[in-house]
């Protein structure tokens, strides 16, 4: 069967820079690029887990996780089995072989102050939480992410 429509490029990476066009209109911020997915974390609103970190360097606390929780993705099944603790947001699930770390942004909505995104301000999601602000800004990849300041 032959169809006529084009075909779109292999991409291999969420660090490469997404092959479809978007409009970045005025905003304060501009897209910026990301080095490493592990020193980054990405606000996910399609995640049901609360929080998946790879880097231990940015938990407390880490512990065999009470309650084995199987998170099931694109990439096959994996057992989160080990809990840790983030700074000023609590408890997550930590496996160093994932790729990335992720907050689910209902349980932000839903535990933090609260969660703002005016698109016509910015393109910027903010986390506001015990007097601070989180902001998690569009990524050349159309990801939304937060660099964690040193010391975080």
């Amino acid at each position: 069967m032959q169809t006529d429509l084009p075909l779109l490029p292999t991409v291999h990476s969420h660090a490469q820079k997404s092959f479809l066009s978007h409009n970045q209109g005025p905003f304060k911020t501009t897209p910026t690029k990301i080095n490493s997915l592990r020193a980054v974390i990405l606000l996910d609103s399609g995640s049901s887990v609360d929080g998946t970190f790879c880097n231990p360097s940015l938990d407390t606390n880490v512990c065999p996780a009470d309650c084995k929780i199987g998170m099931q993705t694109n990439a096959g099944v994996t057992m989160l089995d080990t809990e840790a603790n983030v700074p000023s947001y609590g408890p997550v699930c930590l496996d160093p072989t994932h790729v990335t770390n992720i907050f689910g942004l209902a349980i932000l909505v839903d535990t933090t102050d609260r969660v703002t995104f005016d698109s016509a301000v910015d393109n910027t999601f903010c986390v506001h939480n015990k007097q601070k602000i989180s902001q998690f800004g569009r990524t050349e990849c159309n990801l939304y992410a937060f660099k964690p300041p040193t010391g975080y």
